[in-house]
């Protein structure tokens, strides 16, 4: 070791061995005697070293992944981190997080990547693969760590902080022995049991055996009648099984609904005694005998009985359950228990409540659960629920709660049948397996949401992707429409229009006939120029007629769909048809609903497919056929409410000649004589409204007049620190420095001061809310931004290494950025990181994303018609003035297709988003939004007061509120209703 100024000799004096030697005997390690110290803070010292050492650990991994470009897995393993040391400066920095006296918080200026880029996906698998492996290495060395730490605590009479460090081995490694001995668990089979667990289930299996039997019925059963099959049947006190089974299989079968009657009543403190309803069971053989029994038991008619028995293998009529026999008896006996327990814990409740006490009973006493009672996942067999073996689910359960995987208890609580998943189901009986962590440094501060996904322990298995709102946008409710689930099969919907017949159709053409001859002996007209009516009158039956007309044109779209088993496609036409013409029979049956009181509610008894059942090959083509189809179809709709639109100008009715005209855009956005209708003209291949015109045409006008500033000569700041020789210009407002030559630098300054002229002209903000310089620095390569990040980045040395990753850098009243010599590409960043700072000066730099990107990427499209530079997430921008794959000429149409389908982003996904979750697709919302306050001078005006509001701490969703009186939904409602009027 070297040492240089006054304090070079100082060591090798001191650092003597035998000094060393005195010093070590002296305090006793060399007699291997740990020092004599308090054992609260002794305890403290080890578990701060034993958690930064993982959490070190944790960070490598991270790292591995970063330099990876796998992204999504570096920033779980960094909030792993920041669970074992929420003061870890790198993994902070990382999340773009930023001190602020003392603590850290986001740091809104910083870029998190959020999304895997590798270059393919085969090397993210191979990460994926890597980190599992570094995972579970480090999950066997940390749990036998937290076991010696917990001895040690055991031995100094630290017995709660013992306990709670074998139970942090495993949350690392679930099977240590020592731990799970330490705390009181026993081996069984290939699980961990508590004694009190498994002398329960040692009682439960002699109960078990000890459940009746039941007598032999020999006597015909009703069923037996009526489908005319011999059955063999057996009756106790609470169950009638009747089946094509041996005696000793429906003895079985007895004993095990008994067992769970009992089971229940005893968990519940009530008496089996008080349950005096008989539960029959009816196991049949065939298909064949299954489709009698429907036609004996099932109400409704006689096309929803023939869909019953090609849909579904069981049912719930005649007052007993049906079943297909599966040929797996242990499967037969777990639907029994399964139900039982839900006709005695009925809880009326929500479905994490009624299947989550169904599936703890068949694990209690059977040890299995094979019922799919939750969304469309499939369950296997040897005893899988989900994928997952139920003898390790208490384990599962485990490492999600310590990996912070466990499904949000907002989203199992509040999920409905449609929308649970099975590890929602499984959180009913995990509470006393928790993980306890105890930390010595207090609670881990808030960390930024992620989106989609939330935070885990990595790569590998055990993540769980929740269903989002979305996925019950069909409203499956697999629950109740699937007999297989034990729910009602009754149909007590309306009748089936008769079909026509032959003999019918000759009569109504014979009425028809006699009309016509008697209107034509009376000179009344049969055809011709329709009779003088009110136009007013005659309007509500035109917008009636076109638009069942057009809901029948879709409906067949989704009938074919249907057809090929596309049935997601499918259940979003008849949503649509269902938009246009909301009394269609045939789209609410298809649908699930029934007409009840004149009105058409869900029937639960309908089983309902939400998801594509085809192979994916034939799903690809019926997209593209379907698409095909709704292009022709939205072509002739959009002529047919032109020419609406068009009766209606000629009748004076100028308001609905309007509405019509924008309706047919819905069909097709590039109907010329709509566009030309509602005041757009064309500019290229796409359409431009008058408002948007007359501000394109000001702000080019306004960038002929920008000063172009004056030429600097004297070495900037930049150039001194990065010795990089740069071009420079200084105007009233701006210092622009570039790696280009004077002539484009002249060029990036007017565009700069046009950015500045019309920020204050269209916010009608004041000069001297915005006074200073700003500093826009362009250089040459990702080396210089280098340099320059070496010069002038905050942080420490792996931040700046971080930061040089990135493609600019931003703060308060300077931007810098490269962009691989695209002039293009530059040009824009300079409009957008211009108004970037001049939102930031007026107070925006702690608003949400959509706000600050949205008005960035609003006066880059107004002033050069371009969004080429990249502020959002991960995502990369594509050239061709495209804004991540979307054509900046063209957004509004592309908006205005996705409200017209209800497929653009959720209102509160796009106000709620942080920077390192915030899509592409919710940014272009985001801007759009903008686009709809900067339209219109109250809303500006209220704008701006909201804008004051958010910026000096009030909530968004209360400044909202208290400016302009709306909620989330409302605005979401006024913001459709002006994309329909103006994109």
């Amino acid at each position: 070791m070297r040492m240089t100024g006054r304090h070079r000799d100082v060591l090798p004096k001191v650092w003597r061995p035998g000094w060393v030697c005195v010093v070590l005997a002296l305090t006793g390690v060399l007699r291997g005697e740990e020092p004599k110290s308090d054992p609260a803070s002794e305890h403290v010292s080890r578990v701060a070293t034993l958690y930064r050492r993982l959490a070190k650990s944790h960070f490598d991994i991270g790292n591995y992944c970063f330099d990876n470009r796998c992204f999504e897995f570096a920033n779980l393993q960094y909030r792993r981190t920041l669970t074992l040391d929420p003061d870890h400066e790198f993994a902070r920095k990382k999340l773009g997080f930023r001190k602020e006296e003392g603590k850290w918080v986001p740091d809104s200026k910083a870029r998190v990547s959020k999304t895997n880029e590798a270059a393919d996906y085969e090397l993210v698998l191979k990460v994926e693969e890597t980190v599992g492996k570094k995972l579970a290495s480090l999950g066997k060395t940390a749990s036998s760590d937290f076991a010696a730490l917990a001895e040690w605590c055991g031995k100094a009479g630290l017995k709660a902080e013992a306990e709670t460090h074998y139970g942090e081995a495993l949350d690392y490694d679930v099977n240590c022995a020592k731990a799970r001995k330490a705390l009181g668990f026993a081996r069984d089979g290939k699980s961990w049991a508590l004694p009190a667990e498994k002398a329960a289930a040692e009682a439960l299996a002699r109960a078990l055996k000890e459940a009746p039997v039941g007598d032999e019925a020999s006597e015909t059963s009703t069923v037996e009648r009526a489908i005319g099959v011999k059955l063999t049947k057996r009756r106790s006190k609470h169950f009638f099984i009747q089946a094509p089974s041996p005696q000793e299989k429906l003895k079985l079968q007895i004993q095990v609904g008994e067992a769970t009657v009992r089971e229940i009543a005893a968990t519940f403190g009530f008496s089996a005694e008080e349950w005096t309803k008989v539960a029959e069971w009816v196991f049949l053989a065939s298909h064949e005998d299954h489709g009698r029994y429907i036609d004996a038991f099932m109400e409704g008619t006689r096309e929803q009985k023939e869909y019953s028995k090609q849909n579904y293998a069981g049912s719930l009529c005649g007052g007993r359950h049906e079943w297909l026999c599966s040929g797996d008896d242990l499967t037969e006996l777990d639907r029994i228990v399964h139900e039982t327990a839900h006709d005695l814990c009925s809880s009326g409740g929500k479905p994490w409540l009624s299947e989550g006490l169904a599936y703890t009973f068949s694990a209690r006493i059977l040890g299995t659960a094979r019922m799919r009672c939750a969304g469309n996942e499939v369950v296997g067999g040897s005893g899988n629920f989900g994928g997952r073996d139920t003898a390790t689910w208490k384990s599962d359960v485990r490492k999600a709660v310590a990996n912070g995987t466990d499904p949000e208890i907002g989203g199992v609580l509040g999920s409905s049948i449609d929308s649970i998943t099975f590890p929602d189901c499984q959180g009913v009986e995990s509470d006393r397996f928790s993980a306890r962590r105890a930390r010595a440094e207090g609670e881990v501060p808030s960390l930024p949401p992620t989106a989609g996904r939330r935070p885990g322990p990595g790569p590998g298995p055990g993540r769980d992707v929740r269903l989002d709102a979305g996925a019950a946008r069909f409203r499956v409710e697999e629950i109740c429409a699937d007999p297989l689930l034990g729910k009602t099969f009754r149909r007590t919907g309306p009748m089936a229009p008769p079909r026509r017949t032959r003999r019918m159709n000759s009569r109504r053409a014979l009425h028809l006939g006699t009309a016509v001859l008697v209107l034509g002996l009376f000179g009344l007209p049969i055809h011709g120029d329709d009779p003088k009516v009110d136009p007013k009158t005659e309007y509500p039956r035109k917008v009636s007629d076109l638009r069942k007309k057009v809901a029948k044109g879709t409906y067949d779209v989704a009938t074919y769909a249907f057809d090929k088993k596309c049935f997601m496609m499918a259940n979003q036409q008849m949503e649509r048809v269902l938009a246009l013409d909301p009394d269609h029979e045939g789209a609410h049956k298809k649908l699930g609903h029934k007409k009840k009181d004149g009105k058409w509610e869900r029937d639960p008894s309908i089983k309902v497919k939400g998801t594509n059942e085809a192979p994916s090959d034939v799903v690809d083509q019926v997209k593209e056929t379907v698409e095909k189809k709704l292009g022709d179809l939205g072509k002739k709709s959009a002529g047919d409410f032109v020419s609406l639109a068009e009766w209606c100008l000629k009748n004076d009715l100028p308001d609905e000649a309007r509405a019509h005209f924008t309706e047919a855009l819905d069909f097709d956005a590039n109907n010329e004589k709509a566009r030309k209708a509602l005041g757009f003209t064309k500019q290229g291949d796409h359409w431009v409204a008058g408002g948007e015109k007359k501000a394109r045409q000001s702000a080019a006008e306004a960038l002929k007049k920008a000063p172009e500033g004056d030429e600097v000569k004297e070495a900037s700041a930049v150039e001194q620190q990065t010795r990089l020789k740069l071009h420079k210009r200084r105007s009233e407002h701006f210092f622009l420095q570039g790696h280009f030559p004077q002539e484009t630098v002249k060029k990036h300054v007017r565009l700069a001061e046009t950015t500045y002229v019309q920020f204050l002209q269209i916010l009608e903000v004041s000069d001297d809310r915005l006074s200073g310089e700003y500093t826009i620095v362009h250089l040459a390569s990702q080396a210089d931004h280098e340099r320059y990040i070496d010069a002038f980045g905050e942080g420490t040395e792996e931040y700046r290494k971080f930061l040089k990753t990135c493609s600019g850098y931003i703060q308060p009243g300077e931007c810098e950025n490269w962009q691989n010599g695209d002039d293009q590409s530059e040009e824009d960043a300079t409009v957008h990181d211009a108004a970037h700072m001049l939102f930031g000066r007026m107070g925006g730099w702690n608003q949400k994303p959509w706000l600050y990107e949205g008005m960035a990427y609003y006066f880059s499209a107004l002033i050069l018609g371009t969004a080429r530079t990249h502020c959002v997430g991960s995502e990369r921008v594509q050239g061709g003035g495209g804004f991540g794959g979307m054509d900046t000429g063209g957004w509004k149409a592309e908006i205005r297709d996705q409200v017209a389908g209800g497929s653009d982003p959720d209102i509160y996904g796009v106000l709620g988003a942080s920077i390192e979750s915030i899509s592409q697709v919710q940014i272009v919302k985001g801007w759009s939004l903008i686009d709809f306050f900067l339209a219109d001078h109250d809303r500006m005006e209220k704008f701006k007061l909201f804008l004051q509001r958010t910026s000096s701490g009030l909530a968004q969703e209360k400044a909202m509120s208290e400016t302009f009186h709306w909620d989330y939904g409302t605005l979401n409602e006024e913001w459709r209703k002006f994309v329909k009027a103006t994109y």
